[in-house]
């Protein structure tokens, strides 16, 4: 079943910029992943949430509703991780926010988001629903609403995924909508204003049909326009985050749209280039593939001069006539391919064990100035080693979950880094041993996630003295800032 990607955009309240923006969405189309979420307002860094719930989901849609509090945990410890560096950033930069920042990361204060995920699978969609967020199924001018079903359901106390467990007081709903044969059917993705207004403005039909609307929005600066217009009207629409997501899916079409993940730009002013229309270079003839539901290749070729139709049909003849050669050259070619796909790997590994020695462990090295980079997820239970031996820890186990830049890589471990504190009375001083940019911390002393003696914000306790690189940190007198360097066992 083709699903089509027609348009994405997102545009934030009346007076803000993008930058502004709450809300965030993102496509997977390799894996059939569509998500968008709003970032609570109201709620502790907000923007950063929403963000990492779509992008997680992408790459791993397997939420259920046995799993999804476990589905949560990779990015809550990584909401934690990007709101220390902002409100560390802002302290460095003498913005007062660090204040109400610190405060909050002492108080466990949540982000919160309404969220929808969605997964195409076969002729059946999987859909994770939490708070107003809705998804619209629009068959033939039939609509179907998840999880609202009309505008007097809005409130402004809608559920949420939350960043600390101890706030998710809401289970996530769960559909699995089957598809019906229709040629030509759409599915709206909608953060909560755009949400209450699509279903107002459906029960005021007779009024304005707010699908053909929808539908015409092409680009970024259409949605721009329709939002600002719609605050205006009649029925109106609330000022608000706005995200929108068009997707077009057709059982009785092979037809595709070019895959456009790639084509996205992942900043702020994130928006689907797809080219709308085109023109044959022999006609003057307009074909617009977006907005015709019927579009296919016939439709083209019946556009094209005479000529080109019989330069066509000459192809076709010439074709049917070397059939049975191509057949037969096909054949040897596959027969080919099968003795490469055998033997090429065969060859490799034999080779591979020829120059290779089986005593030496494997080590592969992570060049993030080149590569994006990657993380490891470090548990409570996990020990951290001071060398690759993984025979001497340096702490037996964690506080806290946190994460950590992976540096490189062995057969048995990996070497990972993560910026650390120290209080001044943990540190030996002076250190005669130390050098210029080194730091010696006592054994049995905790090394914290953050510059607090909060017992929430101990990374670990180390289990002998060692030495660190030294950070420049001035924001909070009496700490130390320290680059900690350690090894995990695979």
């Amino acid at each position: 079943m083709p699903v089509n990607h027609l348009f994405s955009g997102r545009t934030p309240k009346e007076s803000e910029t993008i930058t502004d923006c709450q809300d965030y969405f993102e496509i997977n189309e390799a894996r059939g992943c569509f998500a968008i979420a709003d970032g609570a307002s109201q709620s502790f860094y907000p923007a950063i949430w929403a963000k990492l719930l779509v992008q997680h989901f992408c790459e791993y849609p397997e939420i259920s509703d046995s799993n999804w509090k476990n589905w949560l945990e990779p990015i809550q410890a990584q909401w934690l991780v990007e709101v220390r560096k902002r409100v560390e950033t802002a302290k460095l930069q003498g913005k007062p926010t660090w204040i109400e920042g610190y405060n909050g990361l002492n108080a466990k204060r949540s982000a919160t988001s309404t969220f929808i995920g969605l997964r195409f699978s076969e002729d059946k969609i999987k859909a994770c629903v939490v708070g107003d967020s809705c998804l619209f199924v629009l068959t033939n001018k039939q609509l179907k609403s998840y999880p609202l079903k009309r505008s007097e359901d809005f409130n402004d106390r809608p559920e949420y995924f939350a960043t600390y467990p101890k706030d998710n007081h809401f289970k996530p709903h769960f559909f699995d909508i089957n598809l019906e044969q229709s040629d030509n059917s759409h599915i709206i993705l909608a953060t909560d204003a755009l949400s209450e207004y699509i279903l107002k403005c459906h029960e005021h039909e007779q009024n304005i049909n707010i699908f053909d609307t929808l539908l015409n929005i092409v680009s970024p600066q259409e949605l721009e326009k329709f939002v600002a217009s719609a605050r205006h009207k009649a029925i109106k629409m609330k000022n608000d985050d706005v995200t929108l997501l068009i997707l077009r899916y057709n059982f009785a079409s092979s037809y595709n749209s070019p895959k456009t993940s790639s084509l996205f730009v992942q900043n702020e002013s994130k928006s689907s280039i797809i080219p709308q229309d085109f023109h044959h270079p022999e006609t003057s003839e307009k074909i617009n593939h977006t907005q015709d539901p019927n579009f296919n290749l016939s439709s083209v070729k019946h556009s094209i001069p005479p000529t080109t139709s019989q330069k066509i049909e000459e192809c076709t003849s010439y074709s049917s006539k070397n059939h049975s050669k191509t057949i037969n050259h096909l054949k040897q070619q596959r027969a080919c391919l099968i003795l490469l796909a055998v033997g090429l790997p065969l060859l490799s590994f034999w080779i591979g064990r020829l120059s290779s020695n089986p005593h030496q462990p494997t080590t592969q090295t992570i060049d993030n100035s080149n590569l994006s980079p990657r993380y490891i997820k470090l548990e409570v239970t996990s020990k951290i080693y001071a060398d690759q031996q993984l025979t001497e820890p340096l702490i037996m186990s964690l506080s806290n979950l946190s994460e950590g830049l992976i540096l490189e890589e062995g057969d048995r471990w990996i070497k990972f880094q993560l910026d650390l504190y120290a209080a001044y009375h943990t540190t030996i001083n002076p250190c005669p041993s130390c050098s210029g940019d080194e730091l010696e911390i006592r054994s049995a002393q905790n090394i914290q996630l953050f510059p607090s003696e909060s017992p929430g914000d101990i990374f670990g306790e180390l289990s002998k003295n060692t030495k660190f690189k030294k950070l420049q940190f001035n924001s909070i007198p009496n700490w130390h800032k320290f680059r900690f360097v350690g090894y995990i066992a695979q």
